[in-house]
């Protein structure tokens, strides 16, 4: 990026969030010429689109400011009664001079009005940042939840001198959630089940770009079929993604990489070591007052998983991510061995909760969740993905069992690239096919036959009863004797709502 010729700098990964100062270089009362240079040099194992696909602002501040993601919320305490919100301000001072700041707080509720207030005053020295902690109690709070998805707004006033300079409206949500190895999630203190879905970032024949309206529609798809979670594979979402989960009550893993120090295609692993850093304090610093988001996937299936070296990274981003936010938990999605080693014992003890991608039933790999609790008790486990064929198998097991809290199929919507991954006709395996094809919902969001079977599935009471629905499909055939429908464990019997 290059302001009036001079150069501001790189970014190297496209799906986090990035700012420049551009105050030092523009011509007041002039013309000014703000260049970006978009150059897809990064690779990756689906359609990760090019160009600038999300939101980008001009945003005008005074000199003394809340510094950018310089608001953090959480609520320590909730109950019924009452509930304890805590905020930490970081105001920043660009002034020559020191000033005394004022930082005047408000938790306002959807009907405008005004539930708790907090001031604190400080000096901030020039040219430093400082911050300021304080807490208030809300009067019995409306929790968020899955059912009620309740938002308070907090507006943050910063004065100098006893004149307001700046103010600003941070959206977010009273809930508690816990992590209990035997337990499971506790949201609010009452367990729930993740009925959840992997999704890629795209929207499907609008391409990469993060039309709000667009985010929210693949949200209310996939809570209309049932789900209450959605993990962001492989990559941070859109700030507009995550704002739809939080008006529509479906919790969030989200995910920073799908890959570390080694390579699967070009990917981030080139850039890995020098800006792992910066990646993982823009993810978290941007979407941690988000209340849908629970936790905070350090990667996918990377190679190094199951090395010394991987034990290395996982110990550093997770104990990285806790300094941010300790309110959450670390995560990790882990290739069950085929490919890569399955993760070791020490692997996991970095993270809060272990995510294992198909290997919910043990095939000798790396153990499965009956393996896994005998083993390690205090282990908590969920499955990060899994396959349609194996929904109803998966689904029983985690109704029988507290200790696993719930799984993610591969995938929620369809999407480009990884063509044939779920079901294609045999010639189309390669060009010109384009689709993955093993979305519930296709690449336009109309439903497959298999989101039906998923939501009846997600239905099923502890028993094993579920609600009595039908839902007729066609099977789908081919004539001719060089065409041949292919179909892997991500796929689904080829079958249409209608013949016509």
């Amino acid at each position: 990026m290059w302001l009036n010729g001079r150069h501001l700098g790189f970014h190297h990964y496209g799906y986090t969030a990035f700012a420049h100062d551009l105050t030092p270089h523009l011509k007041i009362g002039g013309r000014n010429v703000l260049a970006v240079r978009a150059d897809n040099q990064l690779k990756s194992r689906w359609y990760p689109g090019s160009g600038i696909y999300r939101n980008v602002d001009l945003i005008v501040k005074g000199k003394t400011h809340v510094d950018t993601w310089g608001v953090f919320v959480t609520t320590p305490e909730v109950s019924a009664d009452a509930a304890t919100v805590a905020v930490r301000t970081t105001i920043a001072n660009d002034d020559a001079a020191e000033r005394n700041v004022t930082v005047l707080r408000r938790i306002v509720d959807s009907r405008g009005k005004t539930v708790a207030e907090t001031e604190s005053a400080r000096t901030v020295a020039a040219g430093q940042r400082a911050e300021f902690s304080q807490q208030t109690t809300v009067a019995a709070p409306r929790l968020w939840s899955c059912e009620a998805p309740n938002l308070y707004q907090l507006r943050t006033t910063v004065s100098c001198g006893g004149k307001p300079a700046e103010e600003c409206v941070t959206p977010f949500g009273i809930r508690s959630i816990e992590f209990k190895p035997g337990r499971g999630v506790l949201l609010n203190g009452k367990s729930v089940k993740l009925k959840g879905v992997n999704l890629h970032h795209g929207n499907g024949i609008l391409g990469a770009e993060a039309h709000p309206r667009a985010e929210e529609r693949r949200v209310l798809l996939m809570k209309e079929m049932g789900s209450n979670a959605i993990r962001t594979a492989h990559n941070p979402p859109s700030t507009a993604f995550l704002d739809a989960c939080d008006r529509h009550g479906v919790l969030v893993i989200d995910e920073a990489f799908d890959e570390w120090t080694r390579g699967k295609r070009g990917g981030y692993s080139a850039v890995f070591d020098k800006y792992w850093r910066k990646d993982m304090e823009s993810m978290i610093r941007r979407d941690r007052n988000h209340p849908s988001v629970i936790m905070w996937s350090t990667g996918n299936e990377c190679p190094d998983q199951g090395s010394p070296t991987g034990e290395e990274t996982v110990k550093m981003l997770a104990e990285f991510t806790r300094q941010l936010d300790p309110t959450r938990a670390t995560t990790y999605g882990a290739q069950p061995g085929n490919l890569f080693r399955f993760p070791t014992a020490e692997f996991w003890a970095a993270l809060d909760a272990c995510g294992y991608n198909y290997e919910a039933i043990s095939r000798g790999r790396g153990g499965g969740y009956l393996e896994g609790h005998e083993k390690f008790p205090d282990r908590l486990m969920y499955g990060s993905e899994s396959r349609m064929g194996m929904l109803l198998p998966y689904w029983r097991m985690i109704m029988e069992h507290d200790y696993v809290p719930g799984d993610f199929v591969w995938t929620g919507m369809d999407y480009l690239g990884e063509v044939g991954t779920g079901e294609s006709l045999a010639a189309h395996k390669q060009f010109p096919g384009y689709l993955a094809n093993c979305g519930s919902y296709d690449i336009c969001g109309f439903p497959k036959a298999h989101s039906y079977f998923r939501k009846l599935v997600w239905t099923m009471d502890s028993d094993g009863a579920v609600a009595p629905t039908v839902h007729a499909v066609v099977r789908r055939k081919h004539s001719g004797t060089d065409v041949k429908w292919y179909r892997s464990g991500w796929g689904w019997t080829p079958a249409l709502s209608s013949w016509t």
